[in-house]
């Protein structure tokens, strides 16, 4: 089954798509999918991973997952919050 990796800008409209078989990791398609970004990258948990975090930051983007349970809490600006939870627009 096909999945849909999206990144949208604030207004909603399409920056970068790629649609890949079930099997290919997330973490492989995000650096290339955000390759030429620069800001803030808000995604769900199956981002979550040190080594993409830093790769990303090197190349001017800071990724934005939710936690998972047996991670430590981090206090989030209210707008970068807002934008979390605004992931379901995709």
């Amino acid at each position: 089954m096909p999945i849909e990796h999206l990144i949208i800008n604030n207004k909603g409209e399409i920056m970068s798509v790629k649609i890949t078989k079930g099997n290919k990791s997330y973490l492989s398609i995000a650096s290339v999918i955000s390759k030429g970004l620069s800001g803030k990258l808000f995604g769900d948990k199956a981002y979550i991973s040190k080594e993409l975090f830093h790769q990303l930051l090197t190349n001017g983007l800071r990724l934005f997952t939710n936690l998972r349970k047996d991670m430590k809490t981090y206090l989030l600006d209210i707008q970068d919050n807002r934008l979390l939870n605004k992931r379901s627009l995709i």
